[in-house]
């Protein structure tokens, strides 16, 4: 089933949420990206929902009580990204590997019910995806897949701008995919590509194949650095990490042809060194792009507002897009976005036109209809001048 974007469309502030089996992150930020604040926490061994429902309210309170400190506008939706099969219609998540103790868990409904607020849930997968479509590497590509490699190998899809879910949000676990007879499992079974590539998988991989090389308190960001640095075990280690990556991958490739696959974090820490082995792999199946994440290590952060910033209609007013973007934008000649565009280049505008106006830059990203009008457009801030004040963006 092709799912349409159930966006919080909202000029207002939004409270992000990523959770999985490790940590909690809260984040603060506006539907066009900016984070504000945000606050971690790790998440108790064994905990039960209860338990990390508690945490999310804690986290959420010490977090809405900075951001009224620096005078922010407070939330007025909830956005929600979360690992395990999460039911896109109902809101409840029935399992997930990372949170054993989870079954059927209403997680929309109870989180709403605690903030009195509309919540946007999504499977980190899927809301890497839409974070890719909208702020990164996947801005000009409306066919395209995300790996997410944490806590297991899964496939968020997108298809003409639109999602691939199914009934109970089970859709995506390529992960699952058997490659060898034997091999490190990480949160899935042996053998699996989620054993061979994702993080915990490619931890297990380093201590299955080099047992006396690395301390045993060593975790994948020590591996990864010692990779950067030129380690020959640990380069061996994502070498076959990316090789077996490409080969699960190339199962995909033959049934969807994406026009982009993006690969989530922690592949973007581990660029060419995973990346060059996966398109190895993939030569074969497709002449397609293989990138790594273009939100590179605040991913998570950007997940969190999945829903807040989708493209801007051709045709929307003029106005909207300046409430949303709270610009000031005071047009009397042209109504929409698509004929601002016209206005700002001085003729009719084709695929790809860009014209910058009050800090923004337009992109005309699709174009539809015999005469070929604006459809969406692509929306971006344009980074001030050196010696002009700047909004304080604390993403890191």
């Amino acid at each position: 089933m092709l799912r349409k974007d159930t966006s919080l469309n909202t000029s207002s502030n939004i409270l992000g949420i990523n959770l999985d089996g490790e940590r909690l992150l809260v984040v603060c930020g506006s539907p066009t990206g900016t984070i504000y604040e945000r606050l971690f926490a790790p998440i108790p061994p064994q905990a039960d929902f209860p338990t990390v429902l508690e945490l999310i309210m804690v986290q959420s309170d010490r977090l809405l009580t900075l951001t009224k400190a620096q005078h922010l506008a407070l939330p007025e939706c909830v956005s929600v990204a979360i690992s395990g099969n999460v039911d896109p219609e109902t809101g409840v998540l029935s399992s997930a590997i990372d949170f054993p103790l989870w079954k059927l868990e209403p997680v929309r409904s109870q989180i709403q019910l605690r903030f009195n607020l509309p919540v946007a849930l999504e499977q980190k997968a899927n809301a890497g995806a839409l974070a890719e479509y909208y702020f990164g590497a996947g801005q000009k590509a409306g066919n395209l897949v995300f790996i997410a490699l944490a806590p297991a190998v899964r496939a968020g899809i997108l298809t003409d701008g639109k999602l691939y879910t199914n009934s109970g949000g089970t859709a995506g676990q390529i992960g699952n995919l058997r490659l060898a007879a034997e091999g490190p499992a990480g949160l899935a079974r042996p053998g699996t590509l989620s054993g061979f590539a994702s993080a915990a998988g490619m931890l297990e991989l380093a201590r299955m194949r080099f047992p006396q090389h690395w301390e045993a308190d060593a975790d994948l960001f020590q591996i990864i650095r010692d990779a950067q640095n030129g380690d020959p075990f640990a380069l061996e280690v994502f070498s076959e990490a990316g090789t077996q990556l490409g080969r699960g991958l190339a199962a995909l490739t033959h049934l969807l042809q994406p026009e982009l696959i993006v690969i989530g974090f922690p592949g973007c820490l581990l660029a060419e060194l995973l990346l060059g082995p996966a398109r190895a792999a993939l030569a074969a199946a497709a002449d397609l792009v293989v990138k790594c994440s273009g939100v590179g290590r605040h991913d998570d952060y950007l997940d969190s507002l999945l829903h807040l910033a989708p493209p801007v209609e051709g045709l929307d007013p003029v106005d909207d897009l300046a409430e949303l973007f709270e610009v000031a934008l005071e047009e009397e000649e042209v109504d929409t976005v698509g004929g601002l565009i016209a206005k700002e280049l001085g003729r009719v505008p084709i695929l790809g036109s860009t014209c910058e106006v009050a800090g923004l830059r337009l992109t005309a990203e699709r174009m539809s209809g015999r005469r070929h009008r604006i459809a969406t457009v692509i929306v971006e801030r344009v980074e001030p001048a050196a010696d002009a004040p700047e909004m304080e963006e604390r993403a890191g």
